[in-house]
């Protein structure tokens, strides 16, 4: 396990715990492509951006919505997604964006009776 540690503003240390010896480089690398110009910035950013979550789902935190989002992204044909998208002139998320739209749409008109 790879620790991380940092002093804040109050003169606590907080420390950053690895759960596995790839992180640290996955972590190197993404910060790298992300284009934040260091780690500290970018944890920043990948924080404020789950804390600003809103709760939709009944989680009872945001790491927990977060990972309900993500649960539910990975569920979905994705690769159909993007395939269909460039013939409907449309990039990937504003194809996921129309598809689901459409469907909401429909189903109002038409709700399924089981």
């Amino acid at each position: 396990m790879v620790n991380f540690s940092t002093k804040i503003a109050s003169g606590k240390l907080v420390q950053f715990s690895t759960y596995t010896d790839e992180l640290p480089q996955q972590l190197a690398n993404d910060v790298e492509c992300s284009g934040y110009k260091n780690r500290t910035k970018y944890m920043n950013a990948l924080v404020d951006r789950v804390l600003s979550l809103q709760p939709r789902f009944g989680s009872q935190s945001r790491i927990g919505e977060l990972f309900y989002l993500l649960d539910i992204m990975e569920s979905l044909p994705l690769e159909s997604i993007q395939s269909v998208a460039p013939e409907q002139n449309r990039n990937f998320d504003q194809m996921l964006h129309h598809l689901v739209k459409t469907a909401l749409r429909d189903y109002l008109k038409h709700p399924e009776t089981d």
